[in-house]
């Protein structure tokens, strides 16, 4: 699947299997997050993979989701941080859910500068992955939205 593909076939999950990734797909997701070339330049920016164990050690309460894995995002506190930060996860999810990983965006954690590592950018955001037992959507036909006249 490619990443256009997965914008489609792409969902959120909320349970996720104990089965572990194979190491090169953690190598290959690093390296293609460290290759992205976001929009926003002039910001410093890192991330992490973290296992579910070390993800409660340095947020203030559990997960709302738990995942065998976390890609952590940080970024130096500026104008458009959370755009950049929010472009690199969306591009990390389609990247996995395109190699039939699952995804979650998890918006209510904190994590706060006493809990996370030393020497590290703030805490902006962090998307859980693994593999998932649901189905990924099969159609865009599958999408539940509101009608547009609902929205405006």
């Amino acid at each position: 699947m490619s990443l256009y593909g997965s914008i489609v076939k792409r969902k959120s999950f909320r349970s996720f299997t104990e089965k572990e990734l194979e190491p090169s797909l953690m190598d290959e997701l690093v390296d293609f997050i460290s290759e992205l070339n976001p929009p926003v330049e002039d910001i410093d920016w890192n991330f992490d993979t973290l296992p579910y164990v070390d993800m409660v050690k340095i947020s203030s309460r559990e997960p709302g989701v738990k995942a065998p894995w976390y890609l952590v995002l940080r970024a130096e506190r500026k104008n458009f941080s959370l755009q950049k930060a929010g472009y690199i996860g969306e591009m990390a999810a389609l990247y996995l859910s395109s190699k039939g990983i699952a995804t979650c965006w998890q918006g209510s954690l904190t994590v706060t500068r006493e809990n996370d590592f030393p020497e590290t950018l703030p805490y902006v955001s962090a998307l859980a992955f693994g593999y998932s037992d649901e189905a990924f959507r099969s159609s865009a036909d599958e999408f539940d939205r509101k009608p547009l006249n609902k929205l405006a």
